[in-house]
């Protein structure tokens, strides 16, 4: 019975530990709105051009009892769409490919400033990614060896 409460306190540990990664990467999207904000504002005076073309976008995939929380950290690029009554805002997540990080070359073409922002953030958001799968991998080894010995 003490091996199955040590496990529970460890997926525990793991899980609020990424809950922390979750955090993070959503206090880096909230900052890189705002600057994207403001530099798209000063970048010109012309209010319909004052547009924020990529964002960052936190999913969250919640905890089964198997697989715990999931995070995925992606970069969205966002367009205007007429419809019947006016012009919405659509958001696409961009493909990232196998690797945890994004090459400027998949995120495509940007205003000046966004070359800036990118270069600030993606290494952090790269970071964030790494331990969230260190994270989760850790979890399900961990699943898989107490399910085997059990």
């Amino acid at each position: 019975m003490e091996r199955d409460a040590a496990n529970k306190q460890v997926l525990s540990a793991l899980d609020d530990a990424c809950e922390v990664y979750a955090s993070e990467a959503q206090a880096a999207s909230s900052e890189y709105h705002e600057k994207a904000m403001a530099r798209a504002a000063a970048s010109s005076s012309d209010p319909k051009k004052k547009f924020v073309p990529f964002v960052i976008m936190i999913r969250r995939k919640e905890p089964t009892s198997t697989a715990g929380l999931g995070i995925e950290i992606l970069w969205a690029r966002r367009f205007p769409m007429k419809d019947g009554q006016g012009t919405r805002l659509m958001t696409s997540a961009i493909a990232k490919g196998k690797n945890n990080h994004y090459s400027r070359r998949a995120i495509g073409s940007g205003p000046a400033w966004f070359e800036e922002l990118f270069a600030e953030y993606e290494p952090r958001l790269t970071a964030l990614r790494s331990l969230i799968k260190a994270n989760r991998q850790a979890r399900q080894m961990l699943n898989k060896n107490h399910k085997a010995n059990s």
